[in-house]
């Protein structure tokens, strides 16, 4: 074999790609009883057919911050929700939340009164030999005074995490935020290793790049969800690891979808 062509084939041999799909819906409401839930399920059901490795996550819903039996919770299990970035203001009830839920708790700068975090603190998914870790970052400004939970500052937890994230050997670094879009920025400014914020609460959904991060501002409204489709190649070779990502995105509205039954029925029991 020659050697330019032997040279080649090493490069390629080294070479991965994978495509990770993110579910993102924020808070409504509407949510409040849980009335957009049933049409939710049936478009993420349809959506994902076409999807590979998939994560479905609630960004910062106030719903669970209302006083109510956990059935909002349990509805959020049953439609196979992954993923809940804590709003700041659900503190003091998310303990009972953490505890019986099946999906995992985002907020990495959440700690209770002995300072110890509230759950796991960064998480992780991979495919084809890229890794991507995640966490979760709430604005320490907006917390409602709670008994048991503090915030530390969201730019100090953000720094001990990313550098946690590496020494883990991460491909991909991801942040859900429910920052804002200065906090957000800021964030950006001052880590500009992080490839891609998801966050929540605006009024219009956007998406943008800070220096080579991706922003994606999903919207607040209970009729649309967002697909984020992050294609990730990385390459290997003697010199050097390289890894680059493609974000694309889009919002999907609910209106024209039926009901999930299923989801309808636990809503009116």
């Amino acid at each position: 074999m020659p050697k330019v062509a032997l040279f080649l084939w090493c490069f390629s041999l080294f070479a991965h790609e994978a495509c990770f799909t993110i579910f993102s819906f924020n808070d409504s409401v509407s949510m409040r009883e849980g009335q957009s839930l049933p049409k939710i399920m049936s478009l993420l059901e349809l959506e994902k057919k076409d999807a590979e490795e998939v994560v479905t996550l609630v960004n910062s819903p106030l719903v669970l911050s209302e006083k109510h039996d956990g059935k909002i919770a349990g509805i959020f299990d049953e439609m196979g929700i992954d993923f809940v970035c804590i709003n700041a203001s659900s503190l003091e009830s998310v303990d009972a939340i953490v505890e019986k839920a099946k999906f995992k708790c985002l907020g990495a700068n959440i700690i209770d009164i002995d300072d110890k975090p509230l759950s796991n603190q960064v998480h992780f998914f991979q495919k084809n030999g890229i890794k991507v870790g995640f966490f979760g970052l709430l604005d320490e400004k907006k917390h409602v005074k709670s008994n048991k939970y503090n915030l530390l500052p969201f730019l100090y937890t953000a720094s001990d995490k990313i550098e946690e994230l590496k020494k883990k050997g991460v491909d991909l670094i991801v942040i859900v935020s429910s920052l804002g879009i200065e906090n957000n920025r800021l964030l950006v400014k001052k880590f500009p290793e992080i490839d891609v914020i998801i966050s929540s609460h605006s009024l219009d959904p956007v998406g943008w790049f800070e220096g080579k991060t991706f922003i994606l501002q999903s919207s607040d409204k209970e009729n649309l969800v967002t697909r984020i489709d992050l294609v990730v190649e990385k390459k290997e070779t003697p010199w050097r690891i390289k890894t680059e990502v493609y974000p694309s995105w889009r919002t999907i509205s609910n209106e024209a979808i039926k009901p999930h039954p299923e989801i309808s029925k636990m809503i009116n029991q």
